[in-house]
């Protein structure tokens, strides 16, 4: 017997209740410009509460092999964000994450979780 739709909303409300770090997520866009070409540019960040965790021995290898392990992190995030590798995840001007993963969220779901790697670290002696 599964949960109905109540109790899963519940366990999902209580699980975001219990992201402890403020964040901002934003994605890197392509925009025509008025000459007729492309740019890139950063789309307005988007406030998110997160939780951080260090990867620990949990890295699938082929992550570990790409980013080496010192730097890589789960990320736990709300259902409703669109998350995509490529975004930046900014949590302090010392402590910034490019996702390296798409969130993928399953029907039973109570959250996403995606792979990160620290782009920014503090400085030493700080």
């Amino acid at each position: 017997m599964g949960l109905d739709d109540a109790e899963l909303a519940y366990m999902r409300e209580t699980q975001a209740e219990h992201r402890p770090t403020a964040a901002e997520l934003s994605r890197r866009v392509t925009v025509r410009s008025p000459t007729g070409g492309q740019a890139d540019t950063w789309a307005e960040a988007e406030p998110v509460q997160v939780r951080i965790a260090p990867a620990g021995d949990q890295v699938p290898q082929a992550l570990a092999d790409k980013y080496g392990l010192e730097g890589l992190a789960q990320v736990t995030l709300d259902l409703a964000r669109d998350v995509r590798a490529g975004d930046t995840l900014r949590v302090s001007p010392t402590e910034a994450y490019q996702v390296v993963t798409d969130g993928e969220p399953g029907a039973w779901a109570t959250a996403q979780t995606v792979w990160a790697n620290r782009t920014v670290r503090p400085k030493r002696g700080t």
